[in-house]
């Protein structure tokens, strides 16, 4: 009787595990490759130069105004300045006017390195290729757009020689110019993003580049375009009283009247009493209409040069300046982003703030740098916009693509 034999069992082997590629791995491999193709372009450089050029060509163009213009303002007998208090200099002014020029082109110059990203790849067939591999969505967002942002910083890092200019001026802020600079670099890697996002949702590159553009006038033009709106449409009532001359000053100025009057030659060279200057608040109250801004003041936060000046410019208050028979608030001098700043405070506090007299009170001024920014409300609606817009490209990256728009070239 035969006693069965047993096989003995062969362990099973090892599956291999899947192949994987680290996260920032793979985004800095995307990064690496669109960098270096844009690296590779010789016009990339001579656009580079031309900016240079042009930049500063406007930053010396501006000192020369803004120096001329400045020297107006000292009395040319004692040499003090004519400004109100707290007034910038003419370095400042002329920085100013050259960093809104770099956001402003840069707003132009940002999209063009974003919204071709990824359409132009789906365009070219090269989109699936690259999907293809152990990269994600995730990664291939990330990296076009840290790609689009470097190269748009490169243009803020050649204006840097220009802006410096300024500095001959004298008189600059330089805690303000710096963040300035940054908020300037972060205001380009928002717009980079929305490109990036669009040109990820989109399969023809023509229509990624005109819907960016499109997003990127919204927030520029747009806002503004609607605060206009805004103030035509929403109004309130605003209280206010006239100042009027004292007793004194009529006093004053009568006997100055009558002398005057009385014999023009024997007066010729009499002076006119300073105290016919004196001033006090009435007592009439009057009502008028203006626009409510402090209703729509946050209209204008996303825009991107609001957020700039807001969150950068010197902090600026006007002071009450009176005599000659009037009060009035007089705002010191300041550059195209103080004023912007100022602005944007005085209609966040609204029109009956800019009362000067009211119920026989001469008021004082509001303080515009003590109040709330409104910056952060104007980052956090770009930044929201922006997670949209980019979250819709990711959507649109995932594979395998369960439905693709007609003509869509695979590989």
């Amino acid at each position: 009787m035969s006693t069965p034999t047993q096989t003995p069992t062969r362990p099973h082997a090892p599956t291999p595990s899947a192949p994987r590629l680290g996260y920032l791995d793979g985004v800095g491999t995307i990064f690496s490759l669109e960098l270096r193709q844009r690296l590779r372009s010789r016009g990339w450089y001579v656009v580079l130069g031309l900016w240079f050029v042009v930049v500063l060509g406007v930053t010396l163009a501006v000192g020369a105004a803004v120096r001329s213009s400045y020297t107006s303002s000292f009395d040319p007998e004692t040499g003090l300045s004519l400004l109100p208090p707290g007034s910038v200099g003419a370095g400042q002014i002329q920085f100013e006017l050259a960093i809104a020029f770099v956001l402003g082109f840069g707003s132009l110059i940002a999209p063009v390195f974003a919204a071709n990203a990824i359409s132009g790849d789906r365009a070219g067939g090269t989109l699936a290729i690259v999907q293809a591999t152990l990269v994600t969505p995730g990664q291939i967002l990330w990296g076009k757009w840290l790609a689009a942002w470097v190269a748009s910083l490169a243009f803020l890092v050649a204006a840097l020689p220009s802006l410096a200019v300024a500095a001959f001026s004298g008189e600059l802020r330089w805690g303000s110019c710096l963040l300035m600079l940054l908020v300037v670099a972060v205001e380009l890697g928002v717009l980079c993003a929305i490109g990036v996002g669009i040109s990820a949702g989109t399969s023809r590159p023509l229509f990624s580049i005109l819907a960016t553009y499109l997003v990127v006038a919204a927030l520029g033009l747009g806002t503004l375009i609607v605060t206009g709106v805004a103030a035509m449409t929403v109004h309130e009532n605003v209280r206010s009283s006239q100042m009027e001359p004292t007793p004194e000053a009529s006093k004053a100025m009568l006997e100055w009247d009558e002398k005057m009057s009385a014999d023009p030659e024997k007066y010729a060279d009499l002076p006119y009493p300073p105290e016919a200057d004196d001033v006090r608040c009435g007592t009439e109250v009057t009502e008028w209409e203006a626009p409510a801004t402090e209703r729509f003041t946050w209209l204008l936060a996303a825009n991107p040069f609001v957020v700039l000046a807001d969150a950068a410019a010197p902090p600026l208050d006007p002071v009450l300046q009176d005599g000659s028979g009037y009060a009035y608030f007089a705002s010191p001098q300041a550059g195209i982003l103080g004023s912007v700043r100022m602005g944007v405070r005085q209609m966040q506090a609204g029109p009956q703030s800019q009362v000067t007299c009211l119920e026989g009170k001469v008021l004082t001024p509001p303080k515009l740098s003590e109040q709330a920014p409104v910056w952060p409300v104007g980052l956090g609606v770009q930044l929201l916009l922006t997670a949209a817009i980019v979250g819709w490209g990711r959507g649109r990256l995932v594979t395998p693509a369960g439905r693709l728009a007609s003509g869509t070239r695979v590989a």
